[in-house]
């Protein structure tokens, strides 16, 4: 995990709110869940990756469970220029599946 993930929130918002926001720990965690997914799916032989995720951007109206995983393994597979035969996709109801 970058040392700060959630910069961004000081040039969005200000300071003030950059530091820890609610939730923070969970998001960071389906990060990692997520890119840990997306690196489990890969062929063996491209499983020697190392992995950093610099910043994850989020949305309090818009960002619900699973979301961040699914944008950290869809977001690993387009880094690595690989995708699964069957990648997690959104559902009918706008939440994310995974297979």
């Amino acid at each position: 995990m970058g040392i700060d993930v959630f910069g961004w929130r000081g040039t969005s918002y200000g300071t003030a709110v950059r530091a820890h926001g609610a939730g923070d720990e969970r998001i960071q965690a389906e990060a990692r869940e997520g890119a840990w997914y997306a690196l489990m799916r890969l062929p063996v032989s491209a499983r020697g990756v190392l992995v950093t995720i610099v910043e994850i951007v989020t949305a309090p109206a818009d960002t619900g469970p699973g979301d961040v995983k699914f944008a950290a393994a869809h977001d690993v597979w387009q880094a690595l220029g690989r995708k699964p035969d069957q990648p997690p996709r959104i559902g009918d109801d706008g939440n994310p599946l995974f297979p």
